[in-house]
């Protein structure tokens, strides 16, 4: 296993691909970020007082449909690739089992979204640490309110959606054969699979964990921290629910792909 995974993760860093989409992401963080200083320095509650935690919020709720839409392209195209070059048999040939294999790329895949969080995550304290030492020299830097731990419960949650997204739209692209076709179908398949299961929620009285649902999985109804505590532990238990859920089944079709090959 360790094997596997060293080679899929030198294949994977090796190209020039994750270093594209994260130039991308750098770039998009580097755009939002005068923005952010400047909504931040208007509001008059935080004249004096600078929290981390909030300027957090704003980063990853304005980057929210940026970063699902480059996952979605990524997995599309790292998932299809050893198919499209015909290469997926080669790796079969040096004895690898499917399900070290599956488990082995999934990992390789699964480092992207982490390091796009850890990117939005410190660059987010860094715009923190402009506005107390340039735009506002006379405020003093907190990471959150008080003793409301409820924001690392956030973050926590932030982290586990671009697992399950990753991970559905890895399920997704193991269903196409072309690379188009796997980016098509993880851009259009979330948001017809959110409101399905949301109108069929609602329908049936379960409104709760519709909205967790439809706020962990579409990438397309970004939310803010603040908005949502009282959902916390829904989110989290649907959040690993989910990752269980679309892990397995991407499990499943691979195992049945390779066998029928």
């Amino acid at each position: 296993m360790i094997n596997m995974l060293h080679f899929q993760f030198r294949r994977l860093y090796k190209r020039a691909t994750p270093y594209i989409f994260l130039g991308i992401l750098l770039a998009l963080i580097l755009m939002e970020t005068p923005s952010l200083l400047i909504s931040y320095e208007l509001w008059p509650q935080y004249e004096h007082e600078i929290y981390i935690y909030s300027i957090l919020d704003d980063s990853f709720y304005e980057l929210d449909r940026f970063v699902s839409l480059l996952i979605a392209e990524f997995v599309g195209i790292f998932v299809t690739e050893d198919r499209v070059n015909g290469t997926t048999k080669n790796i079969y040939s040096k004895g690898y089992s499917r399900v070290k294999i599956f488990f082995s790329k999934y990992l390789a895949t699964i480092s992207i979204p982490v390091l796009f969080y850890l990117l939005i995550f410190i660059s987010g304290i860094l715009i923190g640490f402009i506005n107390a030492a340039i735009t506002q020299p006379n405020s003093q830097l907190f990471f959150w309110e008080g003793h409301d731990y409820g924001y690392i419960f956030e973050l926590i949650i932030i982290f586990l959606k671009y697992i399950v997204i990753t991970t559905l739209f890895y399920m997704l692209s193991e269903l196409v054969s072309s690379t188009g076709g796997a980016i098509a179908l993880n851009i259009f398949a979330p948001v017809i699979i959110a409101a399905v299961i949301g109108i069929l929620f609602n329908y049936t009285g379960l409104r709760l964990l519709s909205q967790a649902f439809i706020c962990i999985l579409s990438f397309f109804i970004p939310s803010q921290m603040i908005t949502h505590f009282s959902m916390t532990a829904e989110r989290m238990i649907t959040s690993v629910v989910l990752i269980l859920l679309f892990g397995g089944l991407s499990l499943l079709i691979t195992v049945k792909k390779q066998i029928k090959n």
